[in-house]
């Protein structure tokens, strides 16, 4: 287990917001004061929705509340929306990235929400980004279902679904590559595992960043998510993820239904495509990533992971202004 210390620097929203103003003063010096008001406004934001859990807070409120992205579109991208029927009552939908570049080669990306919010339309720039250093052709972001109003098998059958699509297409599976962050990181393996049980064909492998939600049930019996070393650990060094908002959303999440599901999926994860696993220091989840790799190599997967300390959850989407992101995000194309 690889576990970069990579940055000793106290708060990283701290961090975030220095090197945001630092990076819009050398390039964009008239979008610096709204940008950065918007990056404090979205911790705040983050800070009153904990404080209104367990009972009070409006979910499809907080669905519709956009995650800040100040990254820059790449020149030469081309967006629309897709469709891609897989019954007669439900299709899937997202958002198609196109690039100036003749090649087959894709990127499923499945965003994250803790499978109860988030969308296809979120952070644009940075998925424009990651699929522009990757030298893809395409990426293909999904608007999977979503929880509680639908199951985590149908979130599953919705990322299957897509890839089935790019086969039927010509793309060869070896052209695929998932890429997940934080619940859709989780989602992503278990849409292998569920790729694996069919005897269906599997992508080239995952980017698994800050993987959460539903990982206490690697174990047997499930270790209870409080339970974890990096909950005590992290416990006020990470400003985006709380317990409560982990507890609430696995609350929705970890029904008995879905809980069977993650069972039957995680079970064995032999067989699976290579995965590289991508985590922070600070997060009260990194214990789940630590526990995926071990099972992930336990059962022969090649898996590689990778600790940055003193980051929090999906640290590598500040790579265009923070060093220790870009890093860890080019190591991770480099993988």
């Amino acid at each position: 287990m690889t576990v970069a210390g990579v940055v000793r620097s106290g708060s990283f929203d701290r961090l975030v917001v220095k090197a945001l103003h630092r990076y819009l003063m050398d390039r964009r010096p008239e979008a610096c004061e709204s940008a950065v008001a918007s990056q404090k406004s979205e911790v705040a934001a983050l800070h009153e929705m904990t404080n209104l859990l367990p009972s009070t807070l409006d979910l499809h409120k907080y669905r519709r509340s956009p995650p800040f992205s100040p990254f820059p579109m790449p020149s030469g991208v081309r967006l629309d929306e897709f469709t891609i029927e897989i019954e007669h009552y439900h299709a899937v939908h997202g958002l198609r990235y196109r690039y100036m570049r003749q090649n087959k080669k894709v990127l499923v990306y499945l965003h994250g929400g803790g499978f109860v919010a988030g969308s296809s339309k979120d952070h644009p720039g940075w998925i424009g980004q990651v699929g522009h250093r990757m030298m893809v052709g395409e990426v293909y972001s999904i608007d999977y279902r979503l929880v509680p109003e639908h199951t985590l098998l149908e979130a599953i059958e919705d990322v299957v679904a897509v890839f089935t699509h790019l086969l039927q297409k010509g793309i060869a599976a070896k052209d695929v590559l998932f890429w997940g962050d934080s619940a859709g990181a989780t989602l992503a393996v278990l849409a292998l595992c569920r790729l694996r049980a069919m005897g269906a064909q599997q992508p080239a492998g995952a980017v698994l960043l800050s993987p959460a939600i539903g990982l206490s049930l690697l174990h047997s019996p499930p270790k209870a998510f409080e339970t974890w070393t990096s909950v005590s650990e992290n416990r006020g060094k990470e400003s985006r993820i709380s317990e409560k908002i982990v507890n609430w959303m696995e609350s929705l999440v970890l029904n008995p239904q879905n809980t069977e599901t993650i069972n039957e999926q995680l079970r064995n994860l032999s067989g699976l495509p290579p995965l590289i696993i991508v985590m922070g220091g600070n997060e009260i989840l990194r214990d789940g990533g630590r526990d995926l790799f071990s099972a992930a190599e336990a059962a022969g997967v090649r898996v590689a992971y990778r600790e940055y300390a003193d980051v929090d959850h999906l640290f590598p989407m500040w790579s265009e202004f923070l060093p220790v992101a870009a890093e860890a995000l080019d190591k991770t194309i480099q993988w």
